[in-house]
């Protein structure tokens, strides 16, 4: 029981986008496919220590069906990159 709360309080600080990936049991390897960026970087993206640009947002967002919208990433994360 103790371990069944702990998980889920995990996944109440997990962000969207790993929810998702946990949730439907895509693989960061299968999602950097889809949105053409490498796994090690989907890895950061995991993590929380990087976030993507603008136009990986909307990649993820299509690639995910609109699960993770690329506004779930906030303003602030999503910088325009030449």
């Amino acid at each position: 029981m103790l371990a069944h709360l702990f998980a889920m309080c995990q996944l109440l600080h997990m962000s969207i986008f790993a929810q998702y990936l946990t949730q439907s049991g895509t693989t960061q390897r299968a999602i950097a496919k889809a949105v053409s960026a490498s796994p090690s970087y989907i890895n950061e993206l995991v993590k929380g220590t990087k976030s993507p640009s603008l136009k990986l947002a909307f990649a993820i967002e299509r690639a995910t069906q609109g699960a993770v919208p690329a506004a779930s990433w906030g303003s602030d994360a999503l910088a325009v990159q030449p």
